[in-house]
């Protein structure tokens, strides 16, 4: 590839050895502060590489390391800002102990994971992070020989490969249903995006009808929206509210829908809760600024990251896993949607 004239060549450490008038040898060794090159000379060499711009290439050092500073997190989804709340409260943890996160977008795809775990393990980090407890039966296997400490985090598994931060969804779902039970609803449907993928909405899903059917209450209607940008549109809030008979309360998958469902029900002239209930799921800020206020239930997102990320790093210290699980549940938060 030709570079543009203009543009500068990247400085090499031939050429800070160069202009701070030493070996190539005794720059890198400089660089590196080993304790046989005079403090004088290591003062020098490390201020003109940094007058200079001087970047260390980290390949050859990676390659005779058992690992390198990087942790990955796989996620489902770079747009949903419950991931984005995740990755801020896990970034700070690991780059205050020396660590880089490289996040990996899988758009709810289990082949998409495996791919991804396939590759990242030919770079041996030093843990990895990854979303959910379902997994391709390769991707597991490569889990489970990884030789690194592996964090599952967002739910729990009844054998977790080694570590695992997050709560019971099927147990949020029986938790939502008995509310709306006791509220008086009796028509209820589920609305989500590609269940087919998400498995803990699903799960919530499950959790959900099996309390709804036990208390003697009709099935559930379910609405799988395919497509996975967790906004409704107008076509889509139209089948909700047509089906026959309607139902009187709605019980969405994340906060996302149900927001936008507040704005669909809102053009069209209905009144929340009177005409129909909403319920979402995670507490995103803006359900609690709309009106009415969203009723949903508080995943605890922000700890899930830090947690993560401190399971990852307290891992990486111990060198010896012993596989367990952190349930840190959820709380459902009654409001005026539902």
């Amino acid at each position: 590839m030709k570079r543009d004239e203009n543009r500068m060549a990247r400085v090499t450490l031939s050429d800070v050895a160069k202009a701070a008038g030493v070996s190539k040898m005794t720059a890198s060794r400089a660089l590196r502060e080993h304790s046989d090159v005079a403090a004088g000379t290591r003062d020098k060499v490390r201020k003109i590489a940094a007058e200079m711009g001087y970047i260390p290439n980290q390949m050859a050092s990676m390659l005779s390391a058992k690992s390198v500073p990087i942790i990955p997190m796989i996620i489902p989804s770079i747009s949903n800002n419950v991931y984005a709340d995740i990755v801020a409260h896990a970034q700070p943890v690991l780059h205050g102990a020396g660590y880089q996160m490289m996040l990996i977008n899988t758009d709810y795809s289990l082949g998409r994971e495996e791919q991804a775990i396939e590759a990242l393990m030919a770079w041996s980090p030093a843990a990895l992070i990854v979303s959910g407890i379902e997994h391709t039966d390769r991707a597991r296997g490569l889990l489970q020989r990884a030789g690194v400490p592996i964090v599952e985090m967002m739910d729990l598994p009844d054998s977790p490969i080694d570590l695992s931060v997050g709560f019971d969804h099927v147990k949020a779902g029986n938790e939502m249903a008995n509310y709306l039970l006791n509220r008086g609803y009796q028509r209820f449907c589920f609305c989500g995006c590609q269940l087919q993928m998400d498995k803990r909405a699903y799960k919530r899903f499950e959790g959900f009808r099996n309390v709804l059917l036990a208390k003697g209450a009709e099935e559930p209607m379910l609405i799988d929206i395919d497509k996975n940008d967790d906004i409704l549109s107008d076509a889509d809030f139209d089948r909700l509210i047509s089906a026959d008979p309607a139902p009187d309360c709605i019980y969405f998958s994340n906060d996302n829908l149900a927001v936008s469902a507040l704005l669909m029900g809102a053009k069209r002239g209905l009144s929340v809760p009177d005409d129909l209930a909403i319920a979402g799921f995670n507490d995103i800020s803006i359900g609690r600024q709309t009106m009415p206020q969203l009723t949903t239930t508080q995943s605890p997102l922000g700890r899930i990251g830090e947690l993560a990320a401190r399971y990852a790093l307290d891992a990486i210290a111990e060198k010896k896993i012993s596989p367990r699980s952190l349930d840190l549940g959820f709380k459902l938060l009654p409001r005026e949607s539902a």
